[in-house]
Formats: structure tokens, sequence, C-alpha cells
């Protein structure tokens, strides 16, 4: 169960030092995933790989499934992930990042390493052929990289 809100302190270290924030709350669970609407079973991923946050150039909060035991609506949603890895990629994870577009001014999806690296044409690009071959969640995922990595 989630803190009812992040203090000031909190807040300020997320949009400080997201990397910081998501060490020190490795394993949680806090309100602005209630918020935004993230599935119960998900928790800040606090030992993401520095080489994949040299490459996050925005407010973001990686999340992982947490361990232990999942209750029938977190064993699902755990599914589902493992069903995104299975298709798009063993090495996706998924992240919460600010997204000025969003109805909650944050959004919450997967994400492939390779793709932060890539440059921003690349991603348009392959966002569009994704988006052409009716893989909207591919398209989205490519929006992600874009706004994650140029910040």
């Amino acid at each position: 169960m989630p803190r009812e809100s992040l203090t000031y302190r909190e807040l300020q270290l997320l949009y400080s030092d997201p990397r910081s924030f998501a060490t020190e709350h490795d394993g949680l669970r806090i309100s602005l995933m209630e918020e935004i609407g993230v599935p119960q079973g998900w928790v800040i991923e606090g030992r993401l790989s520095l080489e994949i946050w040299n490459n996050i150039n925005t407010i973001a909060i990686p999340m992982t499934i947490r361990m232990g035991r999942l209750s029938t609506e977190e064993e699902i949603v755990k599914q589902s992930f493992q069903a995104t890895r299975e298709e798009y990629g063993r090495d996706a994870f998924y992240i919460i990042f600010k997204d000025g577009e969003s109805e909650f001014g944050w959004t919450s999806i997967a994400v492939l390493p390779a793709d932060l690296e890539k440059d921003a044409e690349t991603l348009v690009l392959e966002g569009l052929r994704a988006k052409e071959d009716g893989d909207d969640f591919l398209d989205e995922m490519k929006r992600a990289a874009f706004i994650i990595s140029s910040g």
C-alpha cells in the first residue's frame, strides 16, 4: 500500500535526481502510481543499470513487478508484462515518465533500452512503421523512448 503522498523533499529529489529517488525508493509503491492508474503489483525499480540511466533525460521512474506472493490481479499484471517482453524484447522494462501530452501529466509504458540510445528521427520512423503495421503499442513505446531520451 502506498503512502498518502510524497513529501516535499521526496518530490524535490524526484525532479532533481530521478536516479537517486528510484534508488532510495527501490521496491516501494508510491501514491503517484495510484494516481495515474498503474496496476497493483508494480513497484519502483531502483537497481536499473547506469548504462540505461545515462540515456534517461527526463523525470522518470523505472518499475518492476514486486517480489513475493502475488494476488490474482498482480499475477495477471505479471503475465501481461511477460507477454510484452516475449513480443517486444526480453530486456523491455516499464517506466513512468513526465509527459505533457497525457491526461495526468505522466505516462507509464514499456520501453526497450536499445531504443533509448536511438536518435529522434529513427524513433519517429520506427513509430510510423509500427503504426502502419497496426501496432499502436509499439508506436507508443517508440514515442516514450523519444521523450525519455530527448528530455
